[in-house]
């Protein structure tokens, strides 16, 4: 594995350990996104071009979240989703903060929306297709009484942040993609609280209804030249 990869992971673990203290009532959104850039200079990294570098959404804000004035609450969920490049080692991760307490339902949302991204690893190695991995999500989601979104539930990492394998429900592109030693990727299911159709604004920002809640993890995965896989940013799984 190239060096510069596994110090980008290492990198990106520190940022969320960094972020967790800072996820408390009382916050704006722009006080952790200004941390987020403010570690960015600190540690000379770089924006992957195309891409949004750090993206925070709270409860029913599915992705692309814009409202950084929102001042955070008791019960309030917080997916910070952040990707950056570390010479020439690029990594994409998110986490659901849970901010102070919250319902037993909405816990379980977050650790089921954790725990499917462990329990699919385990299922990785070379020689599996895509399509078995969607599955195994789709199903482990589903039995626990939540909804799997079906966009974007990783993709590979190349010159730019999205590149095939393309994993999804809706787009069958890569379906039958097999994995391989050297492959880079990421696992970034969006589960929600019920199934619904997201509302997408005109600035891009998808909106579920107000009732509705999603959590999201995110981590970036190499297989090394043995075959193993390897979570380069781990810790979020924490």
């Amino acid at each position: 594995m190239r060096a510069s990869l596994k110090i980008a992971g290492k990198t990106h673990e520190t940022l969320f350990y960094n972020l967790e203290p800072l996820v408390v009532p009382g916050v704006t959104l722009i006080f952790i996104y200004n941390f987020c850039m403010d570690f960015f200079k600190s540690k000379s990294l770089n924006i992957i071009p195309d891409t949004i570098p750090v993206t925070i959404n709270t409860n029913n804000i599915v992705y692309h979240g814009q409202n950084l004035d929102r001042v955070l609450i008791q019960g309030d969920i917080v997916t910070i989703d952040v990707c950056f490049r570390l010479g020439d080692g690029s990594v994409d991760g998110a986490k659901t903060f849970i901010v102070g307490n919250c319902s037993d339902r909405v816990r379980d949302l977050v650790d089921v929306s954790r725990d499917v991204i462990k329990e699919a690893v385990n299922r990785i190695r070379p020689g599996v297709k895509v399509n078995e991995v969607v599955s195994f999500i789709s199903d482990y989601i589903s039995i626990r009484g939540f909804y799997l979104l079906p966009d974007g539930i990783g993709h590979g990492i190349g010159e730019s942040l999205h590149v095939s394998p393309f994993i999804s429900l809706n787009d069958f592109t890569d379906f039958n993609y097999v994995f391989k030693v050297g492959d880079l990727f990421t696992l970034e299911p969006v589960v929600l609280m019920f199934k619904e159709v997201i509302t997408e604004s005109d600035s891009g920002e998808g909106i579920a209804d107000i009732t509705n809640f999603s959590s999201q993890f995110e981590i970036t995965i190499y297989i090394d030249k043995y075959g193993s896989i390897v979570i380069l940013n781990k810790a979020l799984l924490n």
